[in-house]
């Protein structure tokens, strides 16, 4: 609570107006860290959104396809089998991304990131999770109307 009380509201307002709301956890990073510490979860969150591109592309492909095949006989089994490849693939994509996250910023960073590392597996989890509940609530409305 200490460090709150500096925190201007006025900031965290001007802040979101000029950045639209995109990346307010560096922001937060920033107000309650370092500037130090906002480049090393940059770094980070770079690595990490290797995960969040594929999360991302599914989750696009998923949507429609899913729609369109509502009306088969056998949609559900169907919807089951994707969601254990999601699971298999987008989590082992998640976790490999992070095992290798300290090899691949020695190899693309100076020492000094480092420390980077350890946020690539929250960040690839939060994708990979945010990913799952798309699929889960698009699925449960589908199959609402499935019967």
């Amino acid at each position: 609570l200490a460090r709150l009380k500096g925190t201007r509201v006025d900031d965290l307002a001007r802040y979101l107006q000029d950045h639209g709301g995109f990346r307010t956890e560096r922001f937060m990073v920033e107000r309650f860290c370092s500037t130090h510490d906002v480049g090393l979860y940059q770094v980070g969150a770079s690595l990490a959104s290797a995960v969040g591109l594929v999360t991302g592309a599914f989750s696009m492909a998923w949507g429609p396809y899913a729609l369109s095949i509502q009306n088969q006989p056998d949609c559900r089994s169907f919807y089951a089998n994707i969601l254990v490849g999601y699971v298999v693939v987008v989590g082992g994509i998640a976790f490999l991304v992070a095992a290798v996250a300290p090899e691949l910023l020695g190899i693309l960073t100076t020492r000094a990131y480092s420390g980077s590392a350890q946020v690539v597996p929250w960040l690839g989890w939060a994708f990979f999770s945010v990913g799952l509940a798309l699929y889960a609530a698009s699925s449960l409305c589908m199959m609402s109307s499935v019967g």
